[in-house]
């Protein structure tokens, strides 16, 4: 997406002639690009949530009512599928968080350092 896109943008950027305004126009859009795309992966993310936490549902008490062996292997497929979708997003979220307490403390160390001196 962004790689498509930046051909475009040096394109709008001609009038641009100093390098620094470049580069920060570049990261604007590198960073707008990219926030758009984690809205959409997460919109698909919670869209496909619900459409299996549905599922589920359907299921469990389709067994309720008719407890047949097929309807009992759906059942379990379906939520093979759920609890595997939620380990992604749960993976996900983890590395978000080590990602940032990363940067905090890269932060904290960068303050230590300048406020040492």
């Amino acid at each position: 997406m962004i790689n498509d896109s930046y051909p475009k943008w040096l394109q709008g950027f001609d009038d641009v002639t100093d390098k620094r305004v470049l580069w920060d126009l570049t990261k604007y859009k590198v960073r707008r690009e990219s926030m758009r795309g984690s809205k959409m992966v997460s919109g698909n993310l919670k869209k496909e949530l619900n459409e299996i936490e549905a599922k589920v549902e359907h299921f469990e008490n389709l067994c309720a009512s008719d407890p047949c062996e097929e309807n009992i292997t759906v059942l379990e497929s379906v939520k093979v599928k759920y609890e595997q979708l939620y380990e992604h997003i749960v993976q996900s979220i983890h590395t978000y968080i080590r990602n940032c307490r990363q940067y905090c403390f890269g932060l904290l160390g960068l303050i230590s350092a300048v406020l040492k001196v």
